[in-house]
């Protein structure tokens, strides 16, 4: 004899259907709902992560372009142009933070740190420059 096909809640799909009592089966799902999500179900399986491989580099390349942007305004404060230096102190406090961060996490995480440490010199010499 073949066994029952019941649907299955979450995929609309047909599962097997169980020989337990509904109450078994109810206290297995809410077993299954308490039970620790492994890290590759909290980060959304395969399209987000695909998705962070992407976005990471590219957030890193765009991180460290603005802080490389810089480079005018400590120029044109060396030439004379003053600039106010609130801003660029802020950003090199702000990315310290990130750094320290990233680097005294369990696991390293590099982009983050690497990301920021353009951030400290550029802020520092734009801050200082504009004193």
């Amino acid at each position: 004899m073949a066994p029952r096909h019941t649907p299955d809640a979450d995929s609309g799909d047909t599962a097997p259907a169980s020989d337990q009592p509904a109450h078994v089966q109810e206290s297995a799902h809410a077993q299954e709902a308490d039970r620790p999500r492994t890290a590759y179900e909290r980060r959304g399986g395969p399209v987000q992560q695909r998705a962070i491989r992407i976005i990471g580099p590219i957030a890193s390349v765009m991180a460290i372009a603005m802080f490389v942007s810089y480079i005018p305004q400590i120029m044109n404060n060396l030439d004379g142009h003053k600039t106010n230096p609130l801003q660029p102190f802020v950003t090199m406090i702000n990315c310290t933070l990130w750094t320290i961060y990233g680097l005294w996490r369990p696991k390293r995480d590099w982009p983050i740190a690497v990301a920021n440490m353009p951030g400290i010199l550029f802020g520092a010499l734009a801050a200082v420059t504009g004193l």
